[in-house]
């Protein structure tokens, strides 16, 4: 009997091997769907199935037989191409072009129409600018340019025409009065300098009166009143005569006593011209004219004198310059002021460039200063006067902080009892300052007045007691004094107590209380997988002895061995039968396993109780999903789940 599949099978695109296609030998009857396949070992066909009842053979069903074309096309639509015949293994090809004479093809393979280009070349005119003739020039023909009256028509081996004019003989250049040739066409044939030109006269005109200068005529310019002209090198030249006149140098800058020449008056003629300049020498007086002035600052004043002078000092970031102008410029440099590096309690002034108003620093004070931005280190110094603080996140005084702590024990640290005064020293002559509620641990054994003191005591203080007071033992409170850590001995009785007393018969104390149980020499390991352990107990529960034997236990020794069996297997399984005729996918309600560690396994709720095969989800740890491929009749599956643990 073959193996159920209810759902279908994903290979996950993985392959088949060495399978055979279901062999009868009669195409069965009564499935539901299409697309089955088998092979009739009868007739050595294949067929596959297409709905009631109807098996068709491969290769004669619809759409099968032989393949006579396969159509072929590219990206462009110039042309088209098919497979023609038979397809063989080197089948014909088949091109069809799409296109009319007049297209043309692009680089894309697209037909591209050129509608000016007439269906057949017939030919073209070529007319000129006067004659009124056309010439029809026809495919074939040849068009002769010839050049005429210094046009020259000259074919490239390019494919190109040159025209250009002829070169007339005439040298470039510049010519004066030149005698000009020039041809028909507007040509200048001939050229040279010096020809007689054409003109026939002009006029020469001045401020009143003209005269016409002809051809051969020479026009004379001649000096008047002051003024005398000159041709040189062909140009004419009119210069201002000179005048007689006495003039003398005067002194540039006269110093005291000193002498220059001024000029007391001026001669000119009608025309403007200076005839004489009438001079005086003067002398400047023997000393300054301007006696003197003074320069004060307010309260104290000075005179300048002629020939004193005045000297700006500079100081206090104060800076005078004099430039090569003559201006003294007054400048404020506070990089010149004196570094100190201290401050005077009064008289320390701080300017203020607002309004130019001062400060005294001891004016200024810490809240008109903004917030810091990084710790504010006081070299060691106090910061006095404190308020209480308030708000939690102010700062607190001594006081405040004495007061809060007042009454409260506070751990020292430890104390080595091992020499009076002991270390620290809380008592003697030179004892240290401590506050009722501090307290020390005893680390080192020793003495501390009339009391032993062991590690685990506890020394409290009872009052404030001041520095260097050799305080009296009532200042002080001892706990456990003279007490043992533990202790071991034969009796109860017998046994010192401390933190905790044992019984010598199975303990052991060392004197810095190490308990341990007494060797019985039974250390090891007993028991296994295979093997039990037989132990011997004394009153204490003490194993004295120990031993092991092999297991050997059968089912029969175990009370109601087979009934908890059952009773464990009940608890981590369940079953579920599943189908209703309609759905195809099922739900079980798997909460009181509570996992999705699960072993599901289903089987036909009817013969032969075969096991089938579902898609199966453990959708979550109270939820189990199976699914069909076709719906399930009713309650005909099966389900059995085991929890694994």
């Amino acid at each position: 009997m073959a193996i159920g599949y209810l759902s279908n099978i994903d290979l996950n695109n993985n392959q088949v091997k060495d399978f055979k296609i279901d062999n009868v030998t009669a195409d069965p009857t009564g499935l539901a769907g299409e697309g089955q396949m088998i092979y009739r070992t009868d007739t050595n066909q294949m067929k596959f199935h297409t709905g009631s009842n109807t098996w068709v053979t491969f290769g004669t069903g619809s759409g099968s037989g032989t393949v006579t074309s396969v159509s072929a096309t590219h990206a462009g639509d110039a042309f088209t191409a098919a497979i023609g015949n038979t397809a063989t293994i080197n089948p014909s090809v088949d091109i069809t072009m799409n296109g009319a004479s007049t297209d043309y093809i692009n680089g894309l393979g697209n037909l591209i129409t050129f509608p000016t280009i007439p269906a057949a070349y017939s030919g073209w005119k070529l007319d000129g600018d006067t004659s009124g003739n056309v010439i029809t020039v026809s495919s074939g023909d040849t068009v002769d340019f010839v050049g005429k009256q210094g046009i020259s028509c000259i074919a490239s081996a390019g494919d190109e025409l040159s025209i250009t004019l002829d070169d007339s003989g005439v040298t470039a250049g510049a010519y004066t009065s030149a005698d000009i040739t020039i041809d028909a066409q507007g040509r200048i044939t001939a050229a040279a300098s010096g020809g007689g030109g054409t003109m026939t006269s002009w006029t020469l005109a001045g401020d009143s009166g003209s005269t016409a200068i002809a051809d051969g005529d020479t026009a004379t310019i001649s000096g008047g009143t002051y003024l005398t002209s000159a041709d040189i090198s062909g140009t004419v030249t009119i210069n201002h005569d000179a005048t007689s006149r006495t003039d003398t140098t005067s002194t540039a800058s006269p110093g005291s006593a000193g002498t220059f020449t001024s000029v007391d008056s001026v001669s000119t003629n009608a025309t403007g011209h200076v005839t004489a300049l009438n001079l005086k020498t003067v002398t400047m007086p023997t000393s300054d004219n301007y006696g003197d002035w003074e320069i004060s600052d307010g309260t104290t004043s000075e005179k300048i004198s002629s020939g004193d002078t005045l000297v700006v000092l500079g100081s206090g970031g104060i800076i005078p310059t004099v430039s090569a102008t003559d201006k003294l410029a007054i400048v404020l440099d506070l990089s010149t002021l004196t570094t100190i590096t201290s401050v005077a309690s009064t008289a320390e002034l701080i300017v203020n460039s607002s309004g130019n108003k001062k400060i005294d620093i001891d004016d200024i004070h810490l809240d008109q200063f903004g917030d810091a931005e990084a710790d504010v280190d006081f070299g060691g110094f106090k910061l006095l006067d404190v308020a209480d603080g308030s708000a939690a996140t102010d700062g607190v005084n001594l006081g405040q902080v004495e007061t809060l702590v007042a009454g409260q024990s506070l751990f020292k640290g430890a104390y080595d009892a091992s020499s009076e005064p002991g270390s620290p020293a809380i008592s003697g002559a030179s004892n240290i300052a401590n506050s009722v509620g501090d307290f020390y641990a005893v680390t080192v054994a020793g003495s501390f007045f009339t009391f032993t003191l062991e590690p685990g005591d506890f020394v409290f203080i009872n009052n404030d007691i001041a520095a260097n007071t050799n305080p009296a033992v009532s200042n002080f409170t001892v706990v456990q004094s003279g007490q043992s850590i533990a202790g071991a001995g034969s009796t109860d009785g017998a046994t010192t107590k401390g933190v905790a007393g044992f019984d010598n018969a199975s303990f052991t104390a060392s004197a810095a209380g190490w308990i341990q149980l007494k060797d019985n020499s039974v250390g090891g390991t007993y028991g296994s997988a295979s093997e039990t352990s037989t132990i011997t107990l004394d009153k204490f529960g003490v194993a004295t002895t120990a031993s092991e034997q092999a297991i050997a236990i059968t089912a029969s020794q175990v009370t109601d061995f087979c009934t908890a069996v059952d009773t464990c297997v009940a608890d981590n399984s369940l079953t579920a039968l599943i189908g209703d005729g309609t759905a195809v996918s099922y739900t079980i309600d798997v909460s009181s396993l509570n996992t999705q560690d699960l072993m599901v396994q289903c089987m036909r709720n009817s013969s032969p109780f075969d096991t089938v095969y579902l898609e199966t989800e453990r959708t979550s740890a109270s939820v189990l999903t199976l699914k069909t491929s076709v719906a399930l009749t009713n309650n005909e599956v099966k389900v059995l789940v085991y929890k694994i643990t």
